[in-house]
């Protein structure tokens, strides 16, 4: 397990910048899709909802923000993300 640090607002109201979020590195298998922590291909780590698009070829993996206002969903090549885990708790900032 490994806790990362949010950045930003693109999954708000689910997390907020600063909030931390525990990541399970032994389960990175898209499978059903879910919230993971990944690094993408220009080297950011991320945190985003990942589902993988069945039967595509190349394999390929559609990219959800949950601010999808700010960030509409995006598809991308599977071998531009490097899935780190999944996000399993969340531990948010007090104000």
């Amino acid at each position: 397990m490994h806790w990362v640090r949010v950045r930003g607002d693109s999954m708000e109201p689910t997390l907020q910048g600063g909030d931390h979020v525990a990541v399970d590195t032994t389960d990175t298998a898209l499978g059903q899709g879910g919230m993971f922590v990944a690094r993408n291909g220009d080297g950011e780590i991320i945190v985003k909802r990942l589902y993988r698009i069945p039967k595509s070829d190349p394999p390929q993996i559609e990219v959800r923000s949950d601010n999808a206002t700010l960030e509409p969903p995006r598809v991308v090549d599977a071998d531009w993300l490097t899935v780190i885990g999944r996000v399993v708790a969340k531990i948010g900032r007090i104000g």
